[in-house]
């Protein structure tokens, strides 16, 4: 009878840890979600408390921590803690979050996403090591992620299913987007088309447009389109204040940013876009302000910059700002459909062929096409991006190779 009350009490407690574990995994989650902004540090702190009492993390919780250590708190050690802790769990145990994390990570140590002087805090030993890390990872995935009866085939029993093109699409919202290098070289490259189109323009200034906003806008708007002043000028009083420093992504302050996207807005010769544009940036200045305090200024900027997402004939990119694991998805759903119709060419028999893995020349030679036609494709519509980070697209083509 004792030990009978003795195996009892373990399974209640064991199932009370159980279901501790799995409402704290739950509220983790939503406190990571509720983190609003780099500067929302209430938030953060929250999040902290909740992720590190629970029993036993997962790679992404522990990547999030990682993130919140590194963008909010300036903690870089503590950061690369749970960067390390988070790669080297996905090497003992592979996890589904696995490329999502391997691509965020390899982005920030990337030295081309310091948009700002405090982005540039890392310190250098502890990249060199993330990088190491990153390079056995990598690795690591490429056999996990290999279709079977490939030369890389994954080990028995992988936690990972070997997945298709279209299996391996995942999209996944995350707060710390906005630090993303690409987003970044968008909106540079973005601004220096705007400075080059206002060239022979009167350039606006932070309190110019706050008097048109109060006394033009305010006067001409739809009323739906009202609550947004208040928010919207109280961002621009903020700018104007503290605006000043130099943003060293784009080589300006945020006041020089901010008056050249208006000067922009303003000139649009087409009335109905400049109305859109005029009301996409009242709702970004709005947005910046976050939940009772301003986002971080890769937050403001990028916001801002949206004002024009599919709005310019002449530059009909302009504003759309598109992070890593976007443009990752983005390249295998093209890949898949190259992959589709290089296959739908091939004759009956070499189909049959490919299809039960057969290894001759003829399927050697249908793959290669594959291979060729999706490699031109990448480096035709992503060409910039090969240039600026090399390592990027050939790991998504190594991905995808490794799937065909």
């Amino acid at each position: 009878m004792d030990w009978i009350a003795v195996i009892v009490i373990v399974l209640v407690v064991l199932l009370i840890f159980y279901l501790f574990d799995v409402y704290t995994s739950n509220y983790s989650l939503e406190m990571y979600n509720q983190i609003n902004n780099d500067n929302d540090l209430d938030a953060a702190t929250r999040y902290i408390s909740t992720a590190t009492s629970r029993f036993k993390r997962s790679p992404l919780e522990n990547y999030r921590l990682g993130n919140v250590y590194d963008f909010m708190l300036r903690d870089d050690e503590k950061a690369h803690e749970y960067y390390l802790e988070a790669i080297n769990q996905i090497i003992r145990e592979p996890s589904e979050d696995a490329l999502f994390i391997q691509t965020r990570l390899r982005d920030r140590i990337n030295i081309d996403t310091i948009f700002e002087v405090d982005d540039n805090k890392y310190n250098l030993l502890n990249l060199d090591e993330l990088d190491n890390e990153l390079r056995e990872l990598e690795m690591v995935l490429l056999r996990l992620y290999a279709v079977p009866d490939a030369p890389t085939t994954p080990a028995p029993n992988s936690p990972i299913t070997p997945a298709t093109l279209e299996e391996r699409v995942q999209w996944k919202s995350d707060s710390q987007n906005v630090h993303d290098s690409n987003i970044n070289n968008n909106l540079r490259d973005g601004y220096e088309q705007i400075k080059e189109e206002n060239l022979d323009k009167f350039i606006w200034e932070i309190d110019d447009i706050t008097d048109y906003i109060k006394y033009i806008y305010s006067k001409e708007a739809d009323p739906s389109e009202l609550h947004n002043v208040g928010p919207a000028l109280y961002m621009l009083d903020y700018i104007k204040n503290k605006g000043a420093a130099n943003i060293t992504k784009i080589s300006a302050s945020e006041r020089e940013f901010v008056g050249q996207v208006f000067t922009k807005i303003y000139n649009e010769p087409d009335q109905q876009k400049k109305k859109n544009m005029i009301e996409n940036f009242m709702l970004n200045l709005k947005e910046s302000y976050g939940s009772g305090s301003p986002v971080c200024i890769t937050g403001r900027t990028t916001r801002i910059m949206t004002s024009f997402s599919d709005m310019d004939d002449a530059n009909p990119t302009l504003g759309i700002l598109k992070a890593k694991p976007v443009i990752r998805n983005e390249i295998l759903m093209k890949a898949a459909d190259i992959r589709n119709k290089v296959y739908d060419a091939a004759s009956k028999e070499i189909k049959e062929k490919y299809d039960k893995a057969v290894i001759d020349d003829e399927t050697e030679s249908l793959e290669n096409s594959m291979k060729q036609s999706i490699k031109s494709m990448v480096y035709a519509d992503y060409e910039k991006l090969a240039k600026e980070d090399a390592r990027f697209i050939q790991n998504i083509l190594d991905e995808i190779n490794a799937s065909l």
